[in-house]
């Protein structure tokens, strides 16, 4: 009983409660009533217990309190255990064993969806078209499309505002979980017509596929990327940090290959050797994430 006593007075200390006079009489009644309350599987905590008995003790007389036998019961963190009374056993706190919480068996099954990634490809005229996913392979735009058809392909862009450059053309701007970046800017036609197309995306959007092996047309190696002059346009590659930045550019505002090739002493490259060159080995057969 003294172990019970001594704890019941580090309790009342740690519950503000020692300015209040409880004489030892009172306070083995208070362990016996927490007591009585534990053994009828009361709801009421045992820290609530103490408070409200101590409170009681400063309003009534001992004889006041036998009620505190028969009411619910209490139990909170390691009740005291009180002294049995006679053929009464000793009553010991219920340990909850431990459940080990096991590993799902269920695998994750990868989050990489790249029939999500844009894509560069070479219509059947020959000239590049950026798709919006691969899932809508062979509907995608590039140099001289309308700015219906961007707005038909990929929606209303996050901005739009008057090019500085030229206040008459507009530019828009896109962003999603594969694009960091994708900016278009047009024409200032009465119908405008897309110009310029530079995107930084967070997929590779060279597919194998891009171009056809029988393709007759120059791809030139300028070191820091790599340029492929089409009909109308030129696609230049560069992977940079994280992002691979693609851009579309419209030939008829930019040096033809032949002007660059001698500029930059650049080396002409096959299809191949491009594939080889925009293509991860990791990646072949999809556009992948930059490592």
């Amino acid at each position: 009983m003294e172990k019970q006593l001594k704890n019941l007075n580090k309790d009342m200390d740690q519950l503000l409660l020692k300015n209040i006079q409880v004489s030892s009489e009172e306070k083995n009644r208070i362990l016996q009533g927490i007591q009585a309350k534990k053994r009828s599987n009361s709801p009421i905590g045992y820290y609530t217990a103490l408070v409200a008995a101590v409170a009681i003790i400063c309003l009534f007389t001992l004889s006041q309190l036998d009620f505190l036998k028969k009411d619910p019961g209490m139990s909170d963190d390691d009740p005291p255990i009180v002294e049995p009374q006679e053929d009464e056993p000793v009553e010991v706190p219920e340990v909850v064993p431990e459940i080990e919480e096991k590993e799902s068996d269920v695998s994750v099954e990868e989050t990489n969806d790249y029939t999500n990634t844009p894509t560069f490809y070479m219509d059947e005229v020959g000239a590049f078209k950026l798709n919006k996913t691969r899932k809508e392979f062979k509907q995608g735009i590039g140099i001289g499309d309308s700015m219906a058809k961007v707005l038909a392909v990929y929606g209303d862009p996050n901005e739009r505002y008057e090019n500085d450059v030229n206040p008459d053309s507009e530019i828009f701007k896109y962003r999603s979980d594969m694009i960091d970046s994708l900016t278009i800017i047009f024409s200032d036609e009465e119908e405008p017509k897309v110009e310029f197309i530079n995107a930084f995306l967070k997929y590779n959007p060279i597919d194998p596929l891009s171009i056809p092996a029988d393709w007759s047309g120059t791809i030139l190696d300028l070191t820091s990327n790599l340029n492929v002059y089409g009909e109308k346009e030129i696609l230049f590659f560069k992977k940079e940090d994280k992002l691979y930045n693609v851009k579309l550019l419209n030939k008829s505002n930019h040096q033809d290959e032949k002007a660059t090739k001698e500029a930059y002493d650049a080396r002409e490259l096959s299809v191949e050797e491009y594939l080889e060159r925009v293509i991860e080995k990791a990646d072949e057969g999809g556009a992948g994430k930059v490592s």
